[in-house]
């Protein structure tokens, strides 16, 4: 528990308040029972209420995460700032790149305010080749290392990839930066279930383009035809319109009719719709931090095929808790969706190794309490 009359004020600066609710919500809570008044500085969709009702405080942050306009960043720079400021966080946990450059700009001139940048991926910038991508991420690496190199600042990532980067990028000693595993998933929404009696493949996830939507579909195309009825294919999550790989909503629902494939939007239980669920498929093509979805997955006891990238490789083992294929390799990945859909005791079996998995690595009261523990260290320097 925090010590002392006045609760110690933790700020998280995150760009939109369904993400936060989805990946930070927990954490927020579980700082709340260990005695810290914590805000929510983020975009206000439609989840604002939800937060608040937890009694956490948020502050609408009017950001776009596309915008490049110089003008627009620095009003946003500014806006935060002032926020901040009249904030006088004991603690600011920004998740993502974005908000965690534009938090540690903001505090360059009050730099001994503890800061915990979570960075859940590293995102295109890191993984594209073109001129722009490359010129981007020079940008993006010097700002953190001028701007990062503090005892006052941590970076959690979620991958071993990624704690490479980021070592390199703000040389700093390791002591600057820890690995967690992801978010985690809390174990008791998320209980053990057996396989139900329809055979039924989804892909949870945000519906990009980057996320092997399309090679999903071309699979469960090719499944159909070489084996009609053999399983339902649906797809499970909203379109992101700030994001450039955004698939239009008429193009989900098309994909009905002419690929045998099924979007279900987002969905408000994610445990009770898995219960419904024989394997979970994302063969996104860069790299995650670790994806909460996969997490998910394994703890109901459902194994996964994905693509042999980061975040997702250190997740799922292949041959054991689910498949990793080579990344664009639509033949490889319809033979191992083909290969669980046919043998139920193999994705039994698979299942039940998953739910291991998560039992020892991913539970997120262990991920929480190692996150607070950061907090402490930082608030005692």
């Amino acid at each position: 528990m925090v010590s002392g009359t006045a609760k110690k004020r933790i700020v998280f600066v995150i760009t939109v308040d369904w993400y936060f609710v989805s990946h930070r919500l927990d954490l927020a809570r579980e700082a709340m029972d260990e005695g810290y008044e914590v805000w929510v500085i983020c975009a206000c969709t439609k989840h604002r209420a939800k937060i608040e009702s937890y009694g956490i405080r948020v502050l609408d942050w009017p950001l776009s995460r596309r915008a490049l306009n110089p003008f627009r960043q620095v009003k946003d720079l500014v806006w935060l700032g002032r926020n901040l400021s009249r904030l006088a966080p004991d603690l600011i946990h920004s998740v993502a790149l974005k908000p965690s450059l534009y938090v540690l700009a903001a505090r360059a001139l009050k730099r001994r305010i503890p800061t915990v940048c979570a960075l859940g991926g590293l995102g295109d910038i890191f993984n594209q080749k073109s001129f722009k991508t490359k010129l981007v991420g020079t940008i993006v690496r010097r700002l953190f290392r001028v701007l990062g190199r503090s005892d006052k600042v941590h970076f959690i990532v979620q991958n071993k990839r990624d704690h490479s980067i980021v070592e390199k990028m703000i040389a700093a000693g390791p002591e600057a930066v820890t690995r967690l595993n992801g978010v985690g998933v809390n174990l008791v929404d998320f209980p053990l279930s057996d396989l139900p009696a329809e055979k039924k493949c989804t892909l949870p996830a945000r519906m990009l383009w980057t996320k092997g939507v399309d090679d999903y579909i071309e699979s469960a195309r090719s499944i159909h035809e070489q084996t009609p009825g053999l399983a339902q294919f649906e797809l499970v999550g909203d379109p992101d319109p700030e994001n450039p790989a955004a698939i239009p909503a008429e193009t989900l629902r098309s994909f009905e009719s002419s690929h045998s494939v099924v979007w279900k939007g987002r969905v408000s239980d994610m445990s009770d719709y898995l219960d419904g669920v024989w394997v979970v498929c994302l063969p996104t093509r860069y790299g995650e931090g670790i994806p909460k979805a996969l997490i998910e997955a394994g703890a109901k006891g459902r194994p996964v095929v994905t693509y042999d990238v980061s975040g997702c490789n250190e997740l799922i083992r292949d041959g054991e808790n689910g498949f990793l294929c080579p990344p664009g390799d639509v033949e490889a990945l319809s033979a191992r969706l083909s290969q669980l859909l046919t043998d139920r005791q193999l994705c039994r079996d698979m299942g039940l190794r998953a739910r291991a998995v998560a039992e020892a690595e991913y539970d997120a009261s262990q991920v929480n309490a190692a996150t607070i523990g950061i907090w402490r260290t930082l608030l005692e320097r």
